[in-house]
């Protein structure tokens, strides 16, 4: 597929899910992206590019001091609040709008079909969405009924893009689009919709010898600090990535670029800033996997805009020295893990436990900072998870889904949504779309309003 970025182990677990219908091939990498990937640029819904969906920059989610979660997620197109929302299936994107994530909600029927699109960022009340197999943005606003309409469409053909997949919102009058093949960063506006004619090279990050560079594209993916925009990944070819680390840092006013490289870390993917404006980075799985390689950790301290060469975490000190596989943003200055038990999976390395495991992985919590680690029990064993999309009045949801029968991948899977901020741990949310298939393929979720 095209679309969801890096190896997101939603994707492993559906190879695992379909295969008893032949296999349909899913597409699990990078930047490709499928890194999810869930990848997946920093349009978070707020236009800070913090990656936090808030508009306050601290990076927790939250509007202030815990934000307005009280505010029922109800709406009634007048004001009230209102989400977008939209699964990827089949390389379509299906985009909707929701007034009550509890309601009914249809995304997949009723929603805007949108192929070879992975996902969408926002800015304000304005939707944006990039194709994976043109170089075109379109814009998407409100009508009276809250219901999301065209309106205007951006080409980069003209500086040569083949592809708009890629790209980060800074704010409602800049944004970066990226361009692998050439090694460039096209800067345009989101409210004029127009190309400004400044470009960023980055070609300090090309070493053929590794591969292509491959860097998340979804705002999971990046974080903001300042003016700083921290971008990680590293490089891959058809078959392998390659044993290093590479962070671009962009600097949102000059738009200069700062290109870094770690090889003492295979690969990175997710990235969380604390509450102190550390930025910690997470070994990718699929890294880890093909190249038996340690689930790293690394950081670049406030202030600083080189990795703190006296730092080399492991996540296993804080998982009784099980191997992670996905990691997403959590509450604070935590992050939730995913973690197969390799004693429930035939194999006997952790690359069999990666291509096999069902329903065998436990979510666990951990701070950041401390590297001390929780395993949530209230969930029980299951098959995969996505993002967790942090929606900026506080909350932040992660679907998860099982094998209905891990004997027979035939059988399909069930799928929830978590409330994972509010209550300091998972909460089941009541989630309006029935459909496990939607759930499990959920690709964002921002509140607009």
């Amino acid at each position: 597929m095209t679309g969801l970025r890096k190896t997101s182990v939603t994707e492993r677990a559906l190879l695992v899910l379909l295969a008893a219908l032949l296999m349909p091939a899913l597409a699990a990498c990078g930047d490709d992206d499928d890194s999810h990937p869930p990848g997946p640029g920093t349009g978070d819904g707020d236009g800070d590019g913090d990656g936090d969906g808030d508009g306050d920059g601290d990076g927790d989610g939250a509007q202030d001091a815990g934000g307005d979660g009280d505010e029922d997620a109800g709406g009634d197109g007048d004001g009230g609040a209102l989400y977008v929302l939209a699964s990827e299936l089949d390389d379509v994107l299906y985009l909707d709008t929701a007034t009550d994530l509890t309601a009914r909600i249809d995304v997949i029927d009723e929603g805007i079909e949108l192929p070879n699109v992975s996902t969408f960022q926002t800015v304000g009340e304005q939707v944006f969405v990039g194709a994976d197999d043109a170089p075109t943005i379109t814009r998407y606003v409100l009508d009276q009924n809250d219901r999301l309409h065209e309106d205007g469409t951006l080409s980069f053909a003209r500086v040569g893009v083949t592809s708009a997949r890629d790209y980060a919102i800074i704010s409602a009058t800049k944004a970066y689009l990226f361009d692998y093949e050439t090694y460039t960063a096209h800067v345009w506006n989101p409210s004029e919709m127009e190309l400004t004619g400044d470009e960023i090279d980055f070609s300090a990050a090309r070493n053929d010898d590794r591969g292509v560079v491959s860097l998340g594209a979804l705002r999971f993916n990046h974080v903001e600090r300042g003016n700083q925009l921290f971008m990680s990944g590293g490089w891959r070819d058809d078959k392998e990535r390659a044993p290093l680390s590479l962070v671009l840092i962009l600097d949102t006013e000059d738009d200069s670029v700062e290109v870094l490289e770690d090889d003492r870390c295979e690969y990175i993917q997710t990235a969380k800033k604390t509450d102190n404006g550390d930025v910690y980075f997470f070994a990718d799985p699929e890294a880890m996997a093909v190249n038996d390689a340690a689930p790293c950790v690394l950081v670049i301290r406030d202030g600083d805009s080189e990795f703190d060469r006296n730092y080399l975490g492991d996540l296993r000190e804080a998982l009784d020295d099980r191997m992670p596989t996905h990691v997403v943003d959590g509450p604070g200055n935590t992050v939730y893990v995913e973690v197969p038990y390799d004693e429930r999976v035939p194999g006997d390395t952790f690359q069999d436990t990666f291509k096999m495991a069902g329903n065998d992985y436990r979510l666990w919590q951990v701070d950041v900072e401390a590297l001390e680690g929780t395993e949530l029990r209230s969930i029980d064993f299951f098959a995969g998870i996505r993002w967790s999309f942090v929606l900026g009045d506080g909350r932040a949801l992660l679907p998860i889904f099982e094998l209905v029968d891990p004997a027979d991948a035939a059988q399909g899977y069930r799928a929830e949504v978590y409330d994972v901020f509010t209550q300091g741990g998972p909460v089941k949310l009541d989630f309006g779309d029935t459909s496990d298939e939607a759930r499990a393929r959920l690709t964002d979720i921002v509140r607009l309003r």
